[in-house]
């Protein structure tokens, strides 16, 4: 009875951690979109200068994951701006992290247009 009693034993535990691990990783923060956030910073800071955002500006930055495609965009309503690898563009796909703001847009000197400074990180 005694063997019997440890296999059950070590069955139930098994199960546990089995089920402990797959809370764990669904609770676990998602690392793309942390990746996203903080390129998205990195973007934002060398691109947009006084408030305004500069197209001659727009890099990927050197931060961006080598296991993921990376799109980065400046789009007003009648031009954009777009490097990088992954598609910078609405609709997004569903499986990319976005990460957007607001800016204006230096189009020519002295003139500015209202825009959107965009980072897609995508796997």
């Amino acid at each position: 009875m005694e063997p019997v009693a440890a296999l059950v034993a070590l069955t139930v535990v098994g199960i546990a951690l089995s089920l402990y691990a797959g809370a764990l990783a669904d609770a676990a923060p998602d690392r793309d979109r942390e990746r996203a956030t903080l390129l998205f910073e990195a973007v934002h800071d060398d691109v947009v200068a006084s408030g305004v955002a500069y197209p001659t500006r727009l890099t990927v930055p050197e931060e961006a994951p080598s296991d993921a495609d990376v799109g980065v965009a400046l789009v007003t309503r009648n031009r954009s701006w777009t490097v990088g690898t992954a598609d910078a563009t609405r609709p997004f796909p569903e499986t990319a992290d976005v990460a957007t703001s607001a800016v204006s847009v230096r189009v020519n000197p002295g003139e500015t247009r209202a825009g959107e400074l965009r980072v897609v990180v995508r796997r």
